[in-house]
């Protein structure tokens, strides 16, 4: 692509008439002989189309191996204000495009897998659970094709996948075949993995690191630290707390996510049952039941 045809394709990606581009600096003839390749502009008229056409000189000069460095080099800073922004479905597409026009880069594969992975879990947050999984498969795809240390985004990623299983088999990775703790990262930064840890925890009867993790929960965290109390009061046997802690977690004005209250209601069915109240452990299971639809729905 010579010199002309880049003008005239900028031109038309940024819907430009040619009397837009050629403005005062040439003439709009003179800009129609550029484009077609019959005319060689001078460097001032470069510099003027370069200005006009957001893109440096050396784009414009560029052999057409080397217009992938300069596509890359002027949205680059694009595609991290995104992400400083934390407008991550943004800096997601922007990173897409980039990668279609110009091909991959371990910077790039490294945001691309940040962003999906923050897209993912603004799904997760609102149930949307099938996207949430492709998102995350999406995080887990870029981080292991990038030299950077992206660790901590395969396996908080893993966690997800994992907590997502226990849920139903149909929530599956392609690119993830081992446990977050396999990938030398354990993701304790951010609250719902800490929780999902925490439940692990409680499954494998670690006293002291649920007690760590009590002891140290913010007070954002209040519906998932009920929830482990509650299960820690129910595997003591102390029912009637832990239908206290449990219908908590129902009554909070905080966004508790339904996965949570998927578990919480099937919490507080067991509950019930070994209280026997039968009408309630009835009520509580038919929740979990359509809940659980609408999950996977």
């Amino acid at each position: 692509m010579n010199i002309g045809e880049k003008i005239k394709k900028l031109r038309l990606e940024k819907v430009m008439t040619q009397a837009e581009l050629a403005g005062n600096q040439i003439t709009r003839n003179m800009l129609s002989l550029i484009e077609k390749g019959k005319a060689t502009p001078s460097i001032q008229t470069l510099v003027y189309l370069a200005d006009k056409l957001k893109v440096s000189v050396g784009f414009l000069l560029a052999e057409e191996e080397e217009t992938a460095f300069f596509r890359k080099a002027e949205r680059i800073s694009e595609i991290r204000l995104a992400y400083e922004k934390k407008s991550y479905g943004i800096c997601l597409d922007l990173c897409r495009r980039l990668s279609a026009e110009a091909g991959e880069d371990d910077e790039l594969n490294f945001l691309q897998a940040k962003a999906a992975l923050e897209v993912a879990k603004e799904n997760f947050f609102v149930d949307r659970l099938r996207e949430a999984c492709t998102m995350f498969d999406e995080a887990a795809k870029y981080a292991l094709r990038s030299a950077y240390d992206a660790r901590h985004v395969i396996s908080e990623a893993a966690l997800y996948f994992d907590y997502l299983e226990n849920l139903s088999p149909s929530f599956i990775s392609e690119h993830i075949d081992a446990s977050p703790a396999s990938y030398g990262y354990l993701p304790f930064g951010d609250d719902f993995c800490r929780y999902m840890l925490v439940l692990r925890a409680v499954d494998m009867g670690d006293q002291r690191f649920v007690s760590f993790y009590l002891e140290n929960a913010e007070d954002g965290e209040l519906p998932l630290v009920k929830h482990i109390l509650a299960l820690g009061c129910m595997a003591r046997g102390e029912y009637e707390l832990a239908a206290n802690h449990l219908t908590d977690i129902l009554r909070s004005d905080a966004n508790v996510p339904g996965t949570v209250l998927y578990y919480v209601f099937g919490n507080l069915e067991d509950v019930c049952r070994k209280l026997e109240n039968q009408k309630n452990a009835k009520l509580y299971a038919e929740a979990r039941a359509s809940q659980f639809e609408r999950l996977l729905s």
